[in-house]
């Protein structure tokens, strides 16, 4: 089912910020798909179906080698785009590259990205940035088997990255509405992953970035928060067309498409 009623299926990750090392970076994927009737109508849920060719927990980091993919059912996805999650509202703003497969269906979240912005992401984006950052003041690691980053360079410079690129993506959301991928910064990002600033720099660096996001957050134009009912009104309208209820229903030929490109990346993450 996630894989035939698939709307939209997106490359994310290093290679959607523009950070990734050629030969080191590992490939990570996210989709939407539409459940099926007896989801929406009867008792049955579902929120997520996860591929990945190395299991959560395993305290192996991933190699070049390694593949994730997570699949939302659109109430889910939609729940997350309100709630301002970073990995989840970025997608919004991928560059055409990283958009392996729309629907036209999927294309509706694009074209209504702006019901979903919202001073929310300064809480969400900073909030995940600065507990990253008190970790890293302590020399902790983020559980995924990084401890030889800490050993050469005296932290967790891929959590660092990430965090440095969070206030990046916050700042530029609060100050313009929108968050350009590729970072405009990819190279400062990679400059971190790659180990070449100290840990002091970093904090620095991470200090001066929250301070100019509780700036930015007194003076964006973004609304206070999401507009709920638009959301509420796309994903009915969603449900409806895609199912038929009184609309004529997507050609099965593009359910078997949609299928047929999706088959070839889950066939290598089972």
């Amino acid at each position: 089912m996630a894989v035939e009623n698939c709307l939209l299926f997106l490359r994310v990750g290093s290679v959607m910020y523009g950070t990734n090392i050629p030969g080191k970076s590992d490939q990570d994927f996210v989709g939407v798909f539409m459940p099926d009737e007896e989801y929406l109508l009867g008792l049955k849920n579902i929120e997520q179906v996860e591929f990945r060719t190395n299991d959560t927990g395993s305290g192996k980091k991933n190699t070049s080698a390694d593949m994730d993919c997570t699949l939302y059912a659109l109430p889910k996805f939609m729940e997350l785009l309100l709630n301002n999650n970073p990995n989840t509202l970025e997608t919004l703003f991928v560059p055409e590259n990283c958009r392996l497969y729309v629907h036209p269906l999927g294309q509706k979240l694009f074209d209504n990205k702006e019901i979903f912005l919202s001073k929310k992401s300064y809480h969400s984006f900073k909030g995940y940035s600065h507990t990253q950052v008190q970790r890293l003041q302590r020399g902790e690691d983020n559980g995924s088997g990084r401890q030889e980053l800490i050993q050469k360079f005296g932290y967790d410079t891929k959590m660092a990255s990430h965090a440095l690129r969070l206030y990046l993506e916050a700042n530029e959301l609060l100050s313009t509405g929108k968050i350009t991928l590729p970072l405009k910064e990819n190279q400062l990002v990679l400059t971190v992953k790659k180990g070449e600033w100290s840990k002091e720099r970093f904090l620095e660096e991470a200090k001066r970035l929250e301070a100019l996001c509780d700036e930015l957050y007194t003076k964006t134009q973004l609304p206070h928060g999401p507009d709920r009912e638009a959301a509420h009104k796309l994903l009915i309208e969603m449900n409806k067309e895609y199912h038929g209820y009184g609309v004529v229903k997507h050609h099965r030929t593009l359910r078997q498409t949609t299928a047929k490109i999706l088959r070839s990346v889950v066939e290598h993450l089972e």
